[in-house]
Parts: C-alpha cells; sequence; structure tokens
C-alpha cells in the first residue's frame, strides 16, 4: 500500500519570529502608555463623580503608574483614605440595599441602618473602558507596525 507524502518549505520562518520577538518586547511599553493615560482618565472622572463633604477624599483620588508584574501590565486608580470603601460600598442594611457592584462581594452588618451606597471608583471604570479598550488596541497596533520596518 502506497503512502502520500508532502513537503512544506516555510520561507522566511526566521525572520517572522525575530520580528515577533521585537513585537513582544515593544508592546509592555505601549501598553504601559495606554494604560497610564486610562488610568488618568479614570481618575479624573472619579473626581468629577465622587460625594464632597470637605474635599478630602476626592483630593486623594490618584493613579498610581503602570507596571509590569509578570506577563500582565497593571495601572491602579486609588486613594489611601480609610473610610473610601464605606463611601464607595455603603454600610450596614442601606449599603447593602445600595450597592450595585457586582464585581465586589461586601459582607455589611445586618443589625444597623448604615449608610448608603455612593460609589465613584467603579463607575468611573465602566465610564472609561471603551476608551481603555481604544488605548490598548491602538497601543498593540502601535507596537506591530513599528516592526514592520
Amino acid at each position: 500500500m502506497g503512502g502520500i507524502s508532502a513537503k512544506v518549505e516555510i520561507v522566511g520562518l526566521a525572520e517572522l519570529s525575530q520580528k515577533i520577538t521585537r513585537m513582544a518586547a515593544k508592546t509592555p511599553d505601549e501598553l504601559t502608555k495606554a494604560l497610564n493615560m486610562g488610568a488618568l482618565a479614570v481618575s479624573s472622572t472619579a473626581k468629577s463623580t465622587v460625594p464632597v463633604r470637605t474635599g478630602t477624599l476626592r483630593n486623594s483620588i490618584h493613579a498610581i503608574p503602570a507596571v509590569k508584574k509578570g506577563n500582565d501590565v497593571v495601572a491602579t486608580v486609588g486613594t489611601s483614605m480609610e473610610y473610601a470603601p464605606y463611601v464607595e460600598f455603603g454600610t450596614g442594611v442601606r449599603g447593602d440595599a445600595t450597592n450595585d457592584n457586582p464585581e465586589v462581594k461586601v459582607s455589611y452588618a445586618s443589625d444597623w441602618a448604615g449608610q448608603i451606597a455612593q460609589p465613584y471608583l467603579y463607575p468611573a471604570l465602566q465610564m472609561n473602558k471603551d476608551k481603555i479598550n481604544r488605548l490598548v488596541a491602538q497601543a498593540v497596533i502601535k507596537a506591530v507596525r513599528s516592526n514592520n520596518d
């Protein structure tokens, strides 16, 4: 019984491999820039939507520059104010009834009324998700194009 065989030759494989390696090296830098821009947008939106009593919480909201962690690039927006989570998620029975954030599980005390949730960080992220996705897509495209020289 005879068999069928085929020979396939890939021309330019070494060059392609080098381009992919160069692109992979550039991509984190471009992603870092994109995520920093996204984090600044989230921070700005959060500052404009946070409830203000004294201005301390609003003034404490900041974007931490993006860093590479393993295979990930991570940017953070937050605040160091101890009471910030209570504003974001609420407390007690009222907080439990008004916290609409599906991504964070909060345990509420059921023996007191507490305060309503007044989210500002999560909505700021949601309002900027499309922008962040566009920035990341543009960063990847830029990294790819810069290696086509």
